[in-house]
């Protein structure tokens, strides 16, 4: 009869021991990733933010063929444009014209939120880029970033 109330009473010491190792265990794995896919999430939105707000400069750009031209009216014209609150929240966006007597330019997200550090550019072809850090993306080079799927 002891036996029996004995093993009605629960968990002994040990096992518990065994579950709460096995649960931290699993939470150091499981937090990184996680972490990684929430920035992989937060990167494709960005994204997807930079080539809406590129169709929307081009468009005016069509709009307006000869207003467009220098780096000072692109952004005064990128600022105009209503921004994604989500991604601002994350991401600082900017645009450059690295070349004045060019038409082509630069959309830059670069992470302003303290656990994300990967960034991403697209050219005004519409082409983007996705790079480990905003340094590497700040050079706008295609050999140091990945193109985007």
């Amino acid at each position: 009869m002891n036996k029996r109330n004995r093993q009605a009473a629960g968990f002994t010491l040990i096992e518990l021991m065994v579950v709460i190792v096995l649960v931290a265990v699993l939470t150091l794995v499981a937090v990184p990733s996680y972490e990684k896919y929430i920035e992989r999430g937060d990167l494709a939105h960005a994204e997807a933010e930079l080539l809406r707000l590129n169709a929307l400069l081009k468009t005016e750009r069509l709009r307006e063929p000869g207003e467009l031209n220098n780096e000072a009216s692109l952004k005064s014209a990128f600022n105009v444009l209503k921004q994604d609150n989500k991604v601002a929240q994350k991401y600082e966006l900017s645009v450059v014209m690295p070349d004045s007597g060019s038409n082509a330019y630069y959309l830059l997200a670069v992470p302003d939120y303290y656990n994300l550090t990967k960034a991403v550019w697209v050219d005004s072809i519409g082409r983007a880029y996705i790079c480990e850090n905003a340094t590497d993306a700040k050079l706008f080079s295609s050999a140091k970033c990945q193109a985007a799927n």
